[in-house]
């Protein structure tokens, strides 16, 4: 476990997501108070339940074990919850499901899995095991393929790694993900190309728009399905912060 050199800040909740399209209708329902010096966005605010800090990680495992390392050097939090969008691998599931993580795993490693917490206020949510890779997973064949292998019904590219550092600290943490493209949906290589960077600049969207204008329907998608997802990843963690 890593020293601290100063007490840590104590706090209710400690949310992570890896994008700010995954965060901002969620933030919309708390009260900003302050900026955190950190290694990535990160801000303080305030619900009607309590404090809570809520860092921006950016996409994939290096830049969450960054976050999360920052993140339990400085505060103390009664939960973790890493929360954003999920693949699904189960065909049962829709854009804006929501679920919990009953276990993290990581493929090719039987040995690499991670037990999380039920909150009490999520338990009406629906459970599964969730996978965690390097890589987006991009088309029906892969997913079906990763499912098969992992027994997952959902797969990101963050949780393992944050579960992994809570469980060295001794610290609760709850995996809440919603459904932002199903098992059937299919990422052209483009889209995955654009998606990888984490942040997509509007120039980068054009550019990838002007070499294939066919990616227009694939992006108007794309941006209405995280809409929907979105909403209801902020409903379902609203309850947890405000019963």
């Amino acid at each position: 476990m890593m020293s601290r050199a100063t007490p840590p800040t104590r706090v209710g909740w400690a949310f992570l997501f890896a994008l700010r399209r995954e965060s901002t209708a969620f933030l919309r329902r708390l009260r900003f108070t302050q900026t955190l010096d950190a290694p990535c966005p990160a801000a303080m605010y305030q619900s009607h339940g309590g404090p809570a800090v809520v860092v921006e990680t950016g996409l994939g495992a290096e830049r969450a074990a960054a976050a999360i390392r920052w993140l339990l050097d400085n505060f103390e939090p009664r939960l973790v919850v890493v929360a954003g969008f999920s693949g699904a691998l189960s065909p049962a599931l829709r854009v804006g499901d929501v679920l919990l993580a009953s276990e993290v795993v990581e493929p090719d490693d039987d040995e690499l899995h991670w037990r999380t917490s039920v909150p009490a206020e999520l338990g009406d949510l629906p459970v599964g095991r969730l996978v965690t890779v390097k890589q987006l997973v991009a088309t029906p064949a892969e997913k079906q393929a990763l499912a098969k292998q992992t027994h997952a019904v959902m797969v990101d590219m963050e949780s393992a790694v944050i579960a992994e550092a809570c469980q060295e600290w001794h610290v609760p943490c709850a995996v809440v993900r919603v459904i932002s493209d199903t098992a059937a949906t299919a990422l052209s290589p483009r889209l995955v190309k654009l998606l990888s960077s984490g942040r997509a600049s509007p120039w980068r969207v054009l550019a990838t728009v002007a070499r294939s204008p066919r990616s227009i329907m694939e992006l108007w998608r794309l941006a209405r399905d995280t809409r929907v997802a979105a909403r209801a990843l902020a409903t379902a963690l609203t309850g947890l912060i405000e019963k």
